[in-house]
């Protein structure tokens, strides 16, 4: 068995209830099954609504060390008062937290996405990519990008709802050579 100390998150924020119905069982499987087989102690989650938080509440589930990743602290300042909760909940479970920036600024996100990539790679770990293959733009399909490049991706796949582990074409499409 491969061995992946650390395992990353990048995706979508906006996400249906079929989508969250199908990806929270899902979540909760595979992270204890790269825990349990794969020897992985440690997930980063860039603490972002949707699929960031689900993963960070799975991996917290399975009893991985968590770190937060934010762009900058004021992040979810203009979040409805519950997604708020949340999120300082969440941070007060992490191991460590980074922050990328002193104060909103769109490079900020591509700059935390880079560190959920880094934080993996570094590590010699995985990327979960909760991410709608149809949709190529925005911060998700930027770092799913990235990560094709360096990491091992396991695709939760939000069009056709099921999990793809690495080598999974679509995000083998993304690699640097298969773009020539």
């Amino acid at each position: 068995m491969t061995n992946w100390t650390a395992v990353s998150v990048t995706g979508h924020r906006d996400l249906t209830d079929a989508q969250l119905a199908w990806l929270r069982p899902e979540l909760d499987r595979v992270l204890a099954k790269l825990r349990d087989e794969h020897g992985t102690t440690d997930a980063a989650t860039g603490v972002a609504l949707g699929s960031d938080i689900e993963f960070g509440w799975a991996a917290l589930h399975a009893n991985l060390q968590l770190h937060a990743h934010i762009p900058f602290p004021q992040q979810p300042d203009r979040w409805p008062y519950p997604d708020r909760e949340i999120y300082r909940r969440m941070l007060d479970r992490c191991t460590s937290k980074t922050a990328y920036g002193p104060t909103y600024d769109p490079r900020w996100f591509f700059a935390r996405n880079q560190g959920l990539v880094d934080f993996a790679a570094e590590r010699g770990g995985v990327m979960v990519a909760i991410w709608d293959p149809r949709r190529r733009d925005g911060g998700t399909f930027d770092a799913v990008k990235r990560a094709a490049s360096v990491l091992p991706v396991i695709h939760f796949d939000l069009e056709r709802l099921q999990v793809h582990g690495p080598g999974c074409s679509c995000v083998e499409s993304l690699k640097p050579s298969a773009l020539f």
